[in-house]
């Protein structure tokens, strides 16, 4: 055939509504903590410290998780392959924060040297979890049934919250109504805390939560959750409004 021939048949398409979340190379698994180190967690008397008998000047005196609420910080400390004693590395502390970053549970991973005892370091690494779903609501879903929306959309109640998963069901929806011959449907999406409601703001949106270039009847950007409303540990409700 002509050249290109093969490039423009378009090869298996993949279903649209199939949300996939983009594969990162994943970091080698830690090494398991020695029984030195296992020592370091039980001489520190709190989860989440490893912490030296014998700080001593540019060495690494303690390594601490702060932040970890839904998990374990201990559970955070077996990720990272940063240790006592040793002088940092910028390498080693690069792959420990790209292993919690797959833990799929942090939005933000901060790596903070504090001055220890002896001029030694202290290496915290500081956490923000993302928030987690409460409530998935359905509203102006009249020609629609809840039962059949519910049934596509794949966001469940306590998974911690991926706002590309929620555009990507905010297209799921709409192809349902695609399917059922409603044409004219506008699904748009809002999350907001679940305790109480969100306050008006008028600048330091968080940008993750923006929707898409949308606006209510008065021209305004809709109410979206600040970063203070959002504390760590926080739950939200993910609201999908069909029009």
């Amino acid at each position: 055939g002509a050249p290109g021939e093969d490039e423009a048949r378009p090869g298996k398409q993949k279903k649209e509504d199939e949300y996939v979340r983009p594969k990162e190379e994943l970091e080698p698994l830690p090494e398991p903590l020695s029984p030195d180190e296992e020592k370091a967690r039980e001489r520190a008397k709190e989860h989440g410290v490893l912490l030296s008998d014998k700080p001593q000047p540019g060495f690494i005196s303690e390594v601490r998780i702060e932040g970890a609420k839904k998990i374990e910080p201990d559970a955070v400390l077996v990720q990272v392959q940063t240790r006592i004693d040793k002088k940092p590395d910028a390498r080693t502390i690069q792959g420990d924060i790209r292993r919690i970053y797959q833990m799929d549970i942090f939005d933000d991973v901060v790596v903070e040297s504090r001055p220890g005892k002896n001029d030694s370091l202290i290496i915290v690494f500081k956490l923000r979890e993302k928030p987690s779903v409460n409530n998935v609501i359905i509203e102006g879903n009249k020609e629609v049934s809840k039962d059949d929306i519910t049934e596509v959309v794949d966001i469940k109640p306590f998974q911690v919250l991926d706002v590309s998963k929620v555009r990507a069901n905010v297209t799921k929806i709409q192809k349902l109504y695609v399917d059922k011959g409603y044409f004219l449907a506008d699904v748009s999406y809002e999350i907001k805390r679940s305790t109480g409601v969100a306050k008006k703001q008028t600048e330091g949106l968080l940008d993750l939560f923006k929707k898409p270039e949308k606006t209510d009847e008065n021209g305004e950007k809709p109410a979206t959750p600040t970063a203070e409303d959002l504390k760590l540990g926080d739950f939200v409700d993910v609201i999908f409004t069909v029009k």
